[in-house]
């Protein structure tokens, strides 16, 4: 008997190609969220996350077990058997490749790899395949539940992207002229998406309308501009200027159309590719920005020598988001599985090799070999996530690379890794707007961040009313770290992003997360600094109190006048690195927008706070005289 995982519409088991009931809501939303990764573990935690969010019952996880049985029966009576597999963080279901959405993306990869190749006839074909599996908006029948808002945001993304793929296969086969019924609806469903606008612009053109294309362009940069502040893309700039002498390129296969209209069967074409990777956690939420950022670590991907990428920065600056985003991509275009690996909440040096066995399923007794001989089937992205608490032994990193030739470890990390052929990335604060933007040219990564978080708290709301001038002057004050922004979104159920300004001249305390299940680190802008400062040496832990007291960089000279002799701690020093990263969790301001209006009310909290609990108060006492002596000498230098 055949069985399929659907979720690209009715959530449901379909069972000879008839879909089959698979228990009520809470049932279903924990079948869905095991089929949107199955053949991967789903950790307890964001089962109840997903299914509860704020609002737990009493008991969540004995809640979440009586809904797994509840789906077992289910399934069991539907006669797929016994799918879902408990593992020790969590379930399994055990449809790898016998889901909807796996045949989706294996279609859709496959018929991007026909365009990109110079086969628009056959790429049609695989296209209409993949879109083919969708029966329905996405999720239907769970849609309420927490985790279904960014699963379906992420789903129908995707589903984006396809049709804008067929758009251009069509396109290249000289279909363009009939295209523009369809395109000018979908794009006034999506009217801030610049390739679909391309599209129908060059179907215009193709169909002998350069006016229509024209005038098209015009009204599109009118409204980039009235509604964001913005211009096209230079890719359109380049359209327009195209179109304008004539020298807009054919179609590469005019004349070979395809058959109109979907297959009749919804599979997906012979040969589709591989089975999407498992090891990957499903996103909960969209990602935002970070172009830049993902061009640079894809470009390192693509080096056969970067075999070590570390992504490092301040807490809460990103970066386990955007390892995560990153290795979806890659695992999407490699044709390698990508494995994240959580190492937070190891405190035993020895457990690292275990954590690496358990994400592959293999035993915790498993040795390095063990791990090395299945990364060596095949590609591997291996992701190291939190590494900055474990340095002492991540030269186990570097035996797994030796042995395993085809697989690139990427490790986030607070502070370098210090081990051979590493290739250090920083990850920066999001794009702030400009300090002088009001009103809606203050749009940057930082805001859309805000705006798309709060939205997902509250979905009416609207960063119009909430005044995006406040808003920018909010992420600002933030630092633009994500996780700052994030927790300061979470609040806007209750507080406008103007009231949150007010209240942001208080302790750092205020900007804590009101939800329950983040983890300690991150349920506070505090917790976050205390956490690289707490990795610091006693020395290093009182010369960090004592340089707290810079607003900004400062020079050798000036951290030598202020740490003073009595510590023991040179500049010079190898671990001064470990100090200077730290540094980064409590003061990043200087490195966004030096000019920028911060008050950096926040960081002077930590500063006071390093001071008066390292207990240091003689030192305190000298930091006080040596920063008021080097005031004295910049205003001498200044006289």
């Amino acid at each position: 008997m055949g069985s399929e995982a659907r979720v690209l519409g009715e959530v449901a088991l379909v069972v000879d190609g008839a879909p089959v009931a698979v228990g009520g809501p809470a049932p279903r939303a924990v079948f869905a969220m095991l089929a949107l990764e199955a053949g991967a573990v789903v950790s307890r935690d964001r089962l109840v996350d997903g299914l509860w969010g704020d609002r737990l019952p009493p008991n969540p996880d004995g809640n979440l077990q009586t809904h797994v049985s509840r789906l077992r029966r289910a399934l069991a009576a539907a006669g797929a058997g016994q799918v879902v597999v408990t593992r020790p963080s969590g379930y399994c279901l055990d449809l790898a490749g016998r889901v909807d959405l796996h045949r989706f993306d294996a279609a859709a990869r496959s018929g991007r790899a026909a365009l990109a190749g110079g086969q628009p006839v056959e790429a049609v074909t695989r296209l209409r395949a993949a879109l083919a599996c969708w029966t329905g908006p996405p999720l239907g029948g769970v849609d309420e539940f927490p985790f279904a808002a960014p699963a379906i945001a992420r789903l129908t993304e995707a589903r984006l992207g396809v049709i804008e793929d067929l758009h251009d296969a069509l396109l290249a086969t000289g279909e363009g002229p009939a295209l523009v019924a369809e395109l000018r609806q979908v794009v006034d469903e999506h009217p801030l998406r610049e390739r679909l606008r391309g599209q129908l612009v060059r179907a215009l053109y193709h169909g002998g309308r350069q006016a229509d294309a024209l005038e098209e362009l015009r009204r599109f940069a009118a409204h980039l501009d009235d509604e964001l502040g913005l211009e096209p893309s230079p890719a359109l700039r380049d359209l327009e200027r195209a179109i304008l002498t004539h020298e807009v390129p054919e179609p590469t296969h005019p004349g070979r159309s395809p058959d109109p209209g979907p297959p009749s069967h919804p599979g997906p074409p012979s040969d589709p590719g591989p089975v999407p990777p498992r090891g990957l956690p499903a996103a909960l939420d969209s990602f935002v920005g970070r172009r830049s950022e993902i061009e640079l670590i894809e470009a390192r991907l693509a080096d056969p020598t970067a075999r070590l990428i570390s992504l490092t920065g301040p807490g809460g600056s990103g970066k386990t988001r955007l390892a995560e985003e990153v290795a979806r991509r890659w695992a999407s275009t490699a044709g390698g599985r990508a494995i994240v690996v959580r190492l937070d909440p190891i405190t035993d040096l020895a457990q690292i090799v275990t954590a690496i066995a358990g994400t592959l399923g293999l035993n915790a007794s498993s040795t390095t070999d063990a791990i090395a001989h299945v990364l060596s089937d095949g590609r591997s992205l291996l992701v190291l996530d939190n590494c900055e608490h474990l340095l002492d032994g991540v030269d186990v990193i570097g035996d797994l690379l030796s042995a395993a030739s085809q697989t690139t470890v990427l490790a986030t990390s607070r502070v370098t890794l210090h081990l051979p052929g590493e290739h250090e990335i920083t990850v920066p604060p999001l794009r702030l707007p400009p300090a002088e933007a009001t009103g809606a040219r203050a749009v940057s990564d930082a805001t859309e961040l805000f705006v798309d978080r709060a939205r997902a708290r509250t979905a009416e709301f609207d960063p119009e009313a909430a005044d995006r001038t406040a808003i920018a002057r909010l992420v600002r004050l933030l630092d633009g770290l994500p996780l700052a922004i994030e927790l300061a979104a979470a609040r806007t159920k209750v507080l406008s992003p103007a009231e949150m300004l007010e209240r942001m001249r208080g302790p750092l305390d205020l900007v804590s997360d009101p939800g329950r299940r983040r983890v300690d680190r991150q349920q506070t802008l505090r917790a976050t600094v205390r956490w690289s400062v707490d990795l610091l040496g006693d020395d290093l832990r009182h010369a960090f109190a004592r340089l707290s007291t810079f607003a900004g960089r400062f020079d050798l000279d000036d951290a030598a006048a202020v740490i003073g002799d009595d510590l023991g701690v040179d500049p010079l020093d190898g671990r001064w690195a470990d100090v200077e990263a730290h540094a980064e969790s409590a003061r990043v301001a200087s490195e966004v927008d030096p000019d920028a209006d911060l008050p950096a009310v926040a960081r002077m909290n930590y500063r006071t706070d390093a001071l008066m609990t390292s207990g240091d108060w003689e030192g305190a006492a000298d930091t006080a005289r040596a920063v008021l002596d080097l005031l004295g000498e910049r205003i001498s230098d200044l006289a």
